[in-house]
């Protein structure tokens, strides 16, 4: 081979090189040229190099003391806003909603998943109906069984083990309880169901496989490569849950009314039908009008399931804990709710108890159902602290906004008071975001599920047992680290005492 030839070759290697370094390099000036403060982008992960050994909402809040409410960064390749400013996030998910579009169910490729995930966030079918007082205590007694083994489970180890509970497995084993009885409506002495296989294919809702590895990062910064479905629900697991809840949409469509206690999936039928009855009495019964009746049952059963994976477990684990770590305001909520409130039966109880809605709400502020909010922008936007562009993700670190002094004064310590009315009232609403992907919205019939699943646990075991902090138990408690997707608490112990 000639010098000449060597040299050529050396020459175009040398410019391939260096095309390859600048289309890799190129996108981190994004925000550079537009003035906007930020961390540096690495080649391929972008701003998220070194992600899998950090506790994603602690190296979020990190980022905003050294960057401020509003900086950019890179998800790989694709820039992203990054906003504590309750301004921006009234803006995106409010005034401007319709700019945007949810990140996460843009991202999965299973259709069932993607309908989920747009019902759990509270961006589905408009005018979705919401269950009314009067539908919930028709199920209400199928809950109450549930919060009552819940209790007798704990009272068989304050006497086994010397009060020891490893909450976090309790309430797992709880959740999966109400979703098979009160939700699909299988009885106790039903064979229907392999409650253990159910509740394996449950624990699999929102786990990163190796969060740890680097390779963890790549469903979060190149999706559309590798897609998020694996995240929301493993494969087998996705299978699982889409026959079961099909075949049982099916067989209640097709059921006669039975004189037995309804579940959660009877009220969602009835709830569908009943809305259809504004068309007339031959519209609702044609073809098409039974089809969008099971679709919305079928949609709506599964975004309850994935949300129990999230907010009901994040809140009845957390809340438990809180009880221990605070004596004096666990003994005002029982007083509150056993002494001094007045309730025909338990929905009436937890739905007027004021100082239970403060301190779920402050459990929810320290212990966030997600760490992140993420919207992917369709249409270019201008606000007045901000210009967001047509295909820019706009990130919303609930962790961090929740922590800003600015914001909630101490913002470490676990005080509900800051959910009285008037603190409440003298908040930007958009400070609070609570519920993950769906923000602040309560439009939404698996928020309302696991909230009110949530504060009936809380109130019946606040009833009859006495939490305290287990020996060596951390406290605050701690998340996992790595790229985890959403929050993951290392397991919770905690002390239970009956009470007299």
């Amino acid at each position: 081979m000639s010098l000449e030839l060597i040299t050529l070759l050396g020459g175009a290697l040398s410019l391939l090189i260096v095309a390859i370094y600048r289309f890799f390099r190129q996108p981190y000036e994004f925000f550079q040229k537009r003035g906007v403060a930020g961390p540096k982008g690495s080649v391929l992960f972008g701003s998220w190099w070194g992600r899998w050994n950090k506790v994603q909402g602690e190296e979020d809040l990190s980022l905003v003391k050294q960057f401020g409410p509003i900086f950019g960064e890179y998800a790989g390749r694709t820039p992203v806003l990054v906003a504590t400013d309750p301004a921006v996030a009234r803006a995106v998910l409010l005034d401007n909603a319709n700019h945007f579009r949810s990140r996460r169910a843009n991202c999965v490729r299973d259709k069932f998943l993607h309908q989920g995930l747009l019902a759990l966030e509270a961006r589905g079918a408009k005018d979705t109906p919401l269950l009314s007082k009067d539908a919930v205590r028709q199920v209400l007694p199928r809950i109450l069984a549930c919060t009552n083994e819940l209790s007798s489970s704990i009272k068989k180890l304050t006497e086994n083990a010397e009060g020891k509970v490893v909450i976090s497995g309790i309430v797992s084993d709880f959740l999966v309880k109400v979703l098979v009885e009160a939700v699909l409506g299988y009885d106790e002495t039903e064979k229907a169901i392999d409650v253990k296989q159910f509740s394996n294919y449950f624990s699999q809702a929102f786990v990163n496989d190796n969060p740890d590895s680097p390779l963890a990062a790549f469903p979060m910064i190149y999706p559309s490569l590798v897609p998020l479905d694996k995240f929301v629900l493993k494969p087998k697991a996705a299978k699982y849950f889409t026959s079961l809840l099909l075949c049982k949409v099916q067989e209640k469509a097709n059921a006669e009314k039975k004189d037995r206690q309804p579940d959660l999936m009877d009220l969602l039928l009835e709830l569908h039908q009943a809305s259809k009855k504004k068309d007339s009495e031959e519209e609702s019964k044609n073809e098409e009008n039974v089809l969008e009746t099971k679709e919305f049952v079928f949609v709506q059963s599964l975004a309850v399931l994935l949300n129990a994976s999230l907010t009901a477990r994040s809140l009845t684990t957390m809340g438990t804990v809180m009880l221990g770590a605070n004596p004096e305001l666990q003994e005002r909520l029982h007083a509150e709710l056993y002494q001094k409130l007045e309730a025909s039966d338990e929905f009436d109880l937890v739905h007027n108890s004021e100082y239970l809605d403060m301190f779920i709400s402050e459990v929810l502020r320290l212990y966030p159902v997600e760490f992140r909010l993420e919207r992917e922008c369709c249409e270019t936007l201008e606000l007045e602290n901000a210009k967001i562009e047509k295909g820019m993700i706009v990130t919303i670190p609930t962790y961090a906004l929740h922590r800003q002094t600015q914001i909630y004064e101490e913002p470490e310590k676990f005080n509900p008071e800051r959910f009285s009315r008037d603190n409440k009232e003298a908040r930007d609403l958009f400070a609070f975001l609570p519920y993950g992907q769906a923000g602040n919205s309560t439009a939404n019939i698996s928020i309302q599920w696991s909230v009110l699943v949530a504060k009936l646990a809380i109130a019946a075991l606040v009833k009859k047992f006495k939490f305290s902090p287990a020996e060596g138990a951390k406290l605050p408690p701690t998340f996992e680290p790595g790229v985890t997707g959403v929050p993951i608490l290392q397991p919770q112990t905690v002390v239970a005492e009956s009470r007299k």
